[in-house]
């Protein structure tokens, strides 16, 4: 009976609580990853990237709210769409996230992790 009325009465269709339809988000981010003397990634497709920053330690991923942020020495971990982690150790620098989801380091100085124990 409930039903038909609001057929019949387009005013009341308007009163029936409803629900918006959740938005789609994406689940890989442009990550882009520079130092003054080389690019370490230029836009590489990534799921997360973890930072160490002078107000602390966070996990950013494509749905992440912009950002800027102060890097502390430390290691950066970027996450590959597969899965696997890359780890770069970091002397500083700057961490900017927008809007459209793209992250991007500036850097003083970044080594690849397992470039820092190869052996000469």
């Amino acid at each position: 009976l409930f039903s038909q009325s609001l057929k019949q009465h387009p005013a009341l269709r308007a009163m029936v609580r409803s629900y918006a339809e959740a938005a789609a988000s994406p689940a890989q981010m442009p990550f882009h990853f520079t130092s003054p003397t080389q690019v370490l990634c230029n836009r590489a497709t990534v799921k997360q990237v973890d930072v160490l920053t002078l107000s602390g330690s966070f996990g950013i991923l494509a749905t992440h709210v912009p950002t800027l942020q102060v890097l502390k020495p430390g290691v950066v971990t970027v996450f590959a769409e597969d899965g696997t982690a890359t780890r770069y150790f970091v002397s500083g620098g700057s961490t900017t996230l927008m809007q459209t989801p793209l992250c991007s380091y500036r850097q003083k100085r970044g080594t690849r992790c397992g470039a820092c124990f190869q052996k000469s």
